[in-house]
Order: structure tokens, then C-alpha cells, then sequence
């Protein structure tokens, strides 16, 4: 085994004691106590009396559970995310969901986020990436309150699961419409076709998809529906709609 250096293990130590060094400092020195607030962006003046658990004596090694605990206390609060702005200012902010996908109200015309529960969640703009498929043929309902259809749910959870395994597909999956109850109509990026879908075996189905057209060498022009809701067959529908 080849032996490290002198110089390599004075540099590990002069590493060591700095980071030793910082920790300190932004722990038990007045250099990083807190002096300021934020509530989603906007400073709050009384924060000493608002947030009376939060300890003006210490900086970021504080315990914050409290604080999380009583945020979300208050009503039409469901997220709250703490971070410290060095040195002195603690940043709450609230309700900030990253979507997993998006879904257009049918009755408002209006872009709403859908999070990993299946909750309807208000977009923060700006929208980090759009490349997240669109939920359409639902209304959204109260914000941050399930949708009512219960497939919604199930489909979010299938599409992360599809996300993990297949990245590109999922990056293709442009709009799932749920106005059929009986499956999902699927329209996948540069496809002249949409795939009818199952909520609960979304990925599967995608997978069965895959392998029919790498596999097989079908006639797909004047296709305008892949069924692939029925377990080791694809129903193909031909003509115009």
C-alpha cells in the first residue's frame, strides 16, 4: 500500500482544523447569531415575538423542530422548509412543492402542479423544468387537496417509478387524459399515435410498448391508437378519428 506523504497529511490536518475551526465559529460565536427573518421572502419585524422558540443567542446550530412544528400548526400551511442565509438571517418559506407533473383544469383553462401525493399544489414561478407530463380531462379542485379522481394518485406514483427506470421515455410523455374512465389516453413526443393506458400498471405498459416497436416491425403510419391495456397483446386502431 503506497504511504501518504508528510505534505498530504499536513494538508489533512490544516483541512481538519478549518473545518473544526468553522464550525465553531457559526456555532458558538456571536459571528453568526440570528439578527433576521424571512416568511417566503418577505422580512417579518417581529420575528423575537412571532417565533418566540427561536433562541437570538445562537445561529445555525439551533434546533428548529419547534418552529417547523408550529408553522405547520397554522391553517392552509402543509410544507415548510428552514434555511439559514449566513450570516444571520433564517429563511422560512412555505407551500413550495416541486411538482412531479402538471394538470391543465378542465373547467378553468388554468396550469396547477400535482406533487408526489397526488395533491394539487399552486406553481412557483419560475418553473424550474417543464419536462413533465400535463394531466388533462380533470379539474383540479381545492389546492392542496387530492384530486378526485383516485387514479391521479396511482399515476404519480407510477410515473416516478417510470421516471427512475426509463428517464428518456418519461421525458417524452407529453399529456395523460383521464377523461376516458375506463384508461388512460397517453400522447408520447413525436408518436402520430396515442397509447391507451392502465393506471396501475402504467410503467409495464409503457414497457410493453417499447418492446413492440423495437421488436416488431408493424406498419404504424396509419395508426391512431396503441390499446395496450390487455396483458401480452396491442390492440392496434387504424383510420381517422
Amino acid at each position: 500500500m503506497k504511504r501518504m506523504s508528510t505534505r498530504m497529511k499536513l494538508g489533512l490536518v490544516a483541512v481538519s482544523l478549518i473545518g473544526v475551526a468553522l464550525t465553531v465559529v457559526v456555532n458558538y460565536t456571536a459571528a453568526c447569531r440570528l439578527r433576521e427573518v424571512t416568511l417566503d421572502d418577505v422580512p417579518v419585524k417581529d420575528w423575537p415575538e412571532r417565533f418566540a422558540m427561536l433562541d437570538t443567542r445562537q445561529g445555525p446550530g439551533q434546533s428548529l423542530d419547534s418552529l417547523a412544528m408550529r408553522m405547520l400548526a397554522d391553517s392552509g400551511v402543509y410544507k415548510v422548509d428552514l434555511s439559514w442565509s449566513l450570516p444571520h438571517r433564517l429563511r422560512i418559506s412555505t407551500n413550495r412543492f416541486t411538482p412531479e407533473c402538471f394538470l391543465l383544469d378542465n373547467r378553468t383553462g388554468r396550469l396547477f402542479g400535482v406533487e408526489d401525493h397526488g395533491r394539487v399544489v399552486p406553481l412557483v414561478t419560475p418553473v424550474e423544468n417543464w419536462e413533465r407530463p400535463v394531466l388533462t380531462g380533470l379539474t383540479a379542485g381545492k389546492m392542496f387537496q387530492r384530486c378526485a379522481d383516485a387514479r391521479v394518485e396511482v399515476v404519480v406514483q407510477q410515473l416516478r417509478r417510470t421516471r427512475s427506470d426509463h428517464r428518456d421515455l418519461y421525458r417524452l410523455i407529453e399529456e395523460i387524459d383521464f377523461t376516458d374512465r375506463f384508461g388512460l389516453s397517453v400522447t408520447v413526443s413525436g408518436m402520430p399515435y396515442r397509447l391507451k393506458l392502465r393506471a396501475e400498471t402504467l410503467p409495464e405498459d409503457l414497457d410493453r410498448f417499447v418492446q413492440f416497436i423495437t421488436r416488431y416491425g408493424v406498419d404504424l403510419n396509419e395508426a391512431r391508437v396503441l390499446d395496450l391495456r390487455f396483458n401480452k397483446m396491442v390492440v392496434c386502431v387504424r383510420g381517422k378519428d
